[in-house]
């Protein structure tokens, strides 16, 4: 019996020159990776007020002291992004060590023992900014559109302007010399979006058919 013998292909033939370019092609261009970055997640304080006008939606941004000096470095708050983790005062729930209370919330004085903002948890946060855009000015550039994206409340009649309510609530935060509007400071602008909330509203009741606290109580999930 004779065997059919294969003759080995020619270096003319086109169906090896396609094959061979396209070897040395994946040789010389390998696929690249591509990098997942997560994004880089600090803790930020907003007093009782501002809290109440991110939750409704009227603050989207914030200014931050950056010295008197304009900055030359990046934004210690992050970049386009990255997330902020809101710390507020808050107390621990009395019937449940997993849930917590919010001093934004309360209506009225509570028996509350209110913890400060800076001793809050990350699993006790509520809500997570997102940074969309940075900038570096100072504080009296700040033009009427950005002042009421502060958090300026339009059914506030004590004010005509946003900027005007924006020049009062800045000296009420910033108190130290070199950091009021007159000293005119440079300050991060940090604009944000608010992510949705991560976390289920709960209202818990005693026995006896009262509300607990007769606060808004939340349960707070791992982000």
């Amino acid at each position: 019996m004779c065997g059919t013998v294969t003759r080995p292909a020619s270096n003319d033939d086109p169906r090896l020159k396609q094959m061979i370019a396209l070897r040395d092609a994946i040789v010389s261009n390998p696929p690249r990776r591509t990098r997942v970055t997560q994004a880089t997640e600090r803790p930020i304080s907003f007093n009782e007020e501002m809290v109440r006008a991110l939750l409704a939606g009227r603050k989207t941004q914030t200014r931050r002291l950056a010295g008197a000096d304009r900055p030359t470095g990046p934004c210690k708050f992050g970049a386009p992004g990255d997330l902020l983790w809101v710390r507020e005062r808050w107390a621990p729930h009395r019937r449940n060590d997993r849930t917590f209370v919010y001093s934004a919330d309360a209506k009225r004085p509570q028996r509350v023992t209110w913890r400060p903002s800076y001793h809050m948890p990350r699993q006790a946060s509520r809500i997570v900014l997102e940074i969309i855009d940075v900038r570096v000015e100072r504080v009296t550039d700040i033009r009427e559109p950005d002042a009421r994206a502060e958090g300026f409340d339009d059914s506030d009649r004590l004010w005509k302007d946003a900027r005007g309510w924006f020049h009062q609530l800045w000296d009420r935060i910033n108190t130290e010399p070199g950091t009021r509007w007159n000293d005119d400071p440079w300050v991060w602008v940090i604009a944000f979006r608010v992510r949705p909330l991560r976390h289920a509203g709960a209202q818990r009741r005693t026995r006896s058919g009262r509300r607990a606290a007769r606060l808004s109580s939340v349960t707070a999930r791992p982000a």
